[in-house]
C-alpha cells in the first residue's frame, strides 16, 4: 500500500496541474495501461517471499476499486449519451469473454495431465470464483456489474432510486460471495463501481467546490486520507477483518480527487500498453506457471513475469483477432 501511495504522490509532485480536470477517456486509459503491471507485481507475492511484493499485493483491492470506479463512470456516460442498450451490452460481453478463451485453454493444457487433474483444477477454480484461469474472478465480477446495471437501469430511471437499489444489490452480492467462501478480492472493491456512477452525475459540481474551497487544502486532506489508509498496512496486515470494505470507498474517492489535479501525458507507449492491458492481465497466470519451473531470485522473477505477461498478452490478442476474422 505504501508503495502505491508513494507512486501517486510522486505523480502529483511531478505533474500537478493548477486546475482540476474531468475524468476523460484518455486519463482513464492512462490508469488502465499501468494498473495490470502493478497487479502482476502484487501477485508475485504468491510465489516469492518479498516485502515489496507483499506491499503491492495489499494495494490490489484498491487498484481494482479504482478500475471499477472508472467502469461505473464510463457506463454512466454511455447511459447519459443514450448509448447504453442491449447491442452495447452484447458487444461489451463479447469483448470481455472472447480474449479469455485462448489463455484459459493454454493454461488448462499446461496445468493438466489427465481428466482427474482437470476436474481438480475446475473444483479449485469454482471454490475461488475463477474460470479455471488464475485471477479470472475479475471477469465474473465485471460481467455481474455490467448486467446488473443494465437490468436495474431498465426499470429505474430515477437516479436516487437506482443508486439505493444498486447499493442493496451490491450488499447482497458481497454477502453471497462471502458465504460461498470466495476470496475477498471478489467483493471488497465492488462498491467503487457505484461510486463511479454517482461521481459522474456530480463531477462538475464537485470540481467547482474543490476550486472554490481552495485546491491546496482539499488536496492535502485527500493526501492525508490516502496516507492514513496506506500506513495502516505498514506491517502488511489490515487493521481488522473486513477493513478494506470500509477503507476502499474513502481511498478510491481520495485517489480520484488527487488524480483530477494531475496532468498525464498519453504517449505512444501508454497507448500501446492500454491496447493490450486486458490481455496482459489474463495471461499473467500462464507466465507465473512457466516461470515457477525455474529457480529465480525475487527481482528476476518479477521482471520476467512482467515481460512474459506483456509478450503473451500481445500474442494472445493477435491470435484471438486472427481467429475471429477468419
Amino acid at each position: 500500500m505504501i508503495t502505491f501511495f508513494i507512486l501517486t504522490i510522486t505523480l502529483l509532485l511531478l505533474f500537478r496541474n493548477k486546475e482540476t480536470l474531468v475524468l476523460s477517456k484518455e486519463r482513464c486509459d492512462f490508469l488502465k495501461a499501468l494498473f495490470p503491471f502493478l497487479i502482476i507485481i502484487g501477485h508475485c507475492a504468491f510465489f516469492k517471499k518479498c516485502v515489496f511484493f507483499d506491499d503491492i499485493r495489499w494495494s490490489g483491492p484498491y487498484i481494482v476499486a479504482i478500475f471499477f470506479f472508472i467502469s461505473g463512470y464510463g457506463l454512466q456516460y454511455k447511459y447519459r449519451h443514450n448509448q447504453m442498450n442491449i447491442e452495447y451490452l452484447k458487444n461489451k460481453t463479447k469483448k470481455i469473454l472472447l480474449p479469455i478463451m485462448l489463455p484459459l485453454t493454454v493454461y488448462a493444457l499446461l496445468s493438466c495431465n489427465g481428466w482427474e487433474s482437470f476436474m481438480h483444477i475446475c473444483k479449485t477454480a469454482i471454490s475461488h470464483g475463477n474460470l479455471i484461469l488464475p485471477y479470472s474472478w475479475f471477469v465474473i465480477i465485471i460481467l455481474f456489474l455490467y448486467f446488473s446495471y443494465f437490468l436495474i437501469r431498465r426499470h429505474l430511471k430515477n437516479e436516487i432510486h437506482f443508486c439505493i437499489v444498486y447499493c442493496i444489490f451490491l450488499l447482497v452480492l458481497t454477502m453471497s460471495f462471502y458465504r460461498l467462501g470466495w476470496d475477498s478480492s471478489s467483493f471488497v472493491s465492488n462498491i467503487a463501481f457505484l461510486l463511479g456512477i454517482v461521481y459522474y452525475e456530480n463531477e462538475n459540481t464537485l470540481l467547482i467546490y474543490i476550486n472554490k474551497w481552495g485546491g491546496g487544502g482539499v488536496k492535502l486532506f485527500l493526501v492525508m486520507i490516502m496516507g492514513c489508509i496506506s500506513l495502516s498496512y505498514i506491517n502488511n496486515l489490515s487493521l481488522f477483518h473486513g477493513f478494506a470494505l470500509v477503507a476502499v470507498p474513502f481511498y478510491t474517492m481520495a485517489f480520484i480527487g488527487i488524480f483530477s489535479t494531475i496532468y498525464v501525458c498519453f504517449s505512444k507507449v501508454i497507448k500501446l500498453l492500454k491496447q493490450y492491458s486486458y490481455d496482459i492481465y489474463l495471461t499473467q497466470g500462464i507466465a507465473f506457471s512457466i516461470l515457477s519451473f525455474f529457480e529465480l531470485n525475487d527481482w528476476c522473477f518479477m521482471i520476467l513475469s512482467l515481460i512474459l505477461s506483456l509478450i503473451l498478452g500481445i500474442v494472445s490478442q493477435k491470435l484471438t483477432l486472427s481467429i475471429q476474422n477468419r
